[in-house]
């Protein structure tokens, strides 16, 4: 840098023996230094020029000019250096965030991979599990197939033998029913003694606990209708043993009083009973009504051991009582039966019955049957001819079964005088 300066006729132009500092500080003090040598030697010049004052101006500024211009490009390269290290700085720290993301989504990743591997892994593990359980399972089965063959072919020869066994006892059954029919009256027998009679006779199973049973000596029709103990072949047999016994005693013993019948029947069937361990200390036996009909004096005797009788005259029923206890086993064997009589009159109807139709459920409500309303059901067909009445009655009971089951054997006998 030079530096005019005046002396005492001139202007010389001196350099300073070291170069000045350049940039903002090196302009600082070069403009320090002009002012100062201008003032100094301000007051020792005589005289200057107009026309030197202002080259010597204009050269000053030419060279601040430079100095201003050096310092701008020394500030603008400082500027860009800045510049160029923060986009530095931002590209490394742009690269800092992106290894960040980067390592994060490879610890993710890594973790998804260590999930993955574990259920694979604990897939496998399962998967042989279950073949292994597999091939057990099938080598079992092979074992329980075989085994359970043979307790199928077992069950299936018994279903068989059971099967067979059951064809024999039902054979068994309806062949006792053949037994007890040949036992019981036939129709033309019962039209022979009584000839305006119906039966109405509805047993529950192929055999029956019910009968009737009727006898004729000297014109004197026996009738009976009794409900043993029990239904099917239990009762069936004890059917069997009253119809024998009543039998024995009025055609061979010639007893010929209702009550006496029925003692006799009750003596006999106790021994009979008692005969046998299992018969012992049970009450079994039958309920019974009895009557004797004259036919010449229109007169009826009888006797009942719980069933009584109706006597249906015109528009009333006549209800003759039973005795409470019944041909067997009781508390009250020791009792004897009563024996009581009823003048009949013409178009009279005798009817006997057992519990078996007042006894059964049905309905709307399921509910029995009653006497009341079999005594209803007896008003209504009165007057029918005796033929059709068991097919309007049985008419009656299923309606009023519907989808239910029989409960008893029924029994319904009416005799027109």
């Amino acid at each position: 840098m030079y530096i005019w300066y005046y002396s005492q006729d001139y202007f010389h132009i001196f350099t300073p023996p070291m170069k000045l500092r350049t940039g903002y500080k090196g302009f600082i003090l070069a403009a320090f230094t002009c002012l100062f040598i201008l003032f100094s030697f301000s007051a020792k010049a005589q005289y200057v020029s107009p026309k030197v004052k202002l080259e010597a101006a204009e050269n000053t500024i030419s060279k601040l000019s430079e100095a201003i211009k050096e310092r701008d490009k020394v500030i603008h390269d400082q500027k860009y250096l800045l510049e160029k290290k923060d986009r530095e700085i931002l590209t490394v720290q742009n690269s800092v965030k992106r290894l960040e993301i980067n390592t994060a989504k490879m610890k993710e990743a890594s973790k998804h991979q260590d999930s993955f591997l574990n259920v694979f892994l604990l897939a496998a593990l399962l998967a042989l599990v279950a073949v292994a359980i597999l091939f057990v399972t099938l080598k079992d089965k092979k074992s329980l197939f075989k085994k359970l063959e043979e307790k199928t072919a077992i069950i299936n020869k018994g279903a068989e033998d059971l099967q067979q066994k059951n064809k024999e006892v039902t054979d068994s059954i309806k062949y006792a029913r053949k037994i007890q029919d040949v036992m019981l009256p036939t129709i033309n027998e019962m039209k022979a003694k009584l000839p305006k009679s119906f039966v109405f006779y509805k047993p529950k199973d192929i055999v029956s606990g019910d009968f009737f049973w009727i006898t004729e000596v000297n014109q004197k029709v026996f009738f009976a209708t009794a409900d043993c103990t029990g239904h099917g072949v239990p009762g069936a047999l004890m059917s069997m043993l009253g119809i024998s016994r009543l039998n024995e005693i009025v055609n061979e013993k010639d007893i010929l009083s209702p009550a006496k019948i029925l003692n006799e029947l009750k003596s006999s069937i106790i021994n009979s009973l008692s005969k046998t361990e299992s018969g012992a200390g049970m009450q079994d036996g039958m309920d019974i009504s009895l009557f004797c009909y004259d036919k010449r004096k229109m007169k009826l005797t009888y006797a009942a051991a719980n069933n009584g009788i109706y006597i249906i005259r015109e528009d009333k029923i006549i209800s003759l009582e039973a005795d409470k206890q019944p041909v067997g086993t009781s508390p009250r064997e020791h009792m004897p039966f009563k024996e009581s009589s009823f003048d009949l009159m013409e178009s009279d109807l005798i009817v006997t019955y057992t519990d078996g139709f007042a006894d059964q459920f049905g309905g709307p409500k399921g509910k029995k049957f009653k006497y009341k309303q079999l005594q209803q059901l007896l008003m209504e067909v009165k007057n029918k001819p005796v033929s059709v009445i068991p097919e309007l009655m049985n008419r009656v009971f299923l309606k009023w079964k519907g989808k239910l089951e029989q409960v008893d054997d029924v029994l319904i006998v009416g005799v027109r005088i």
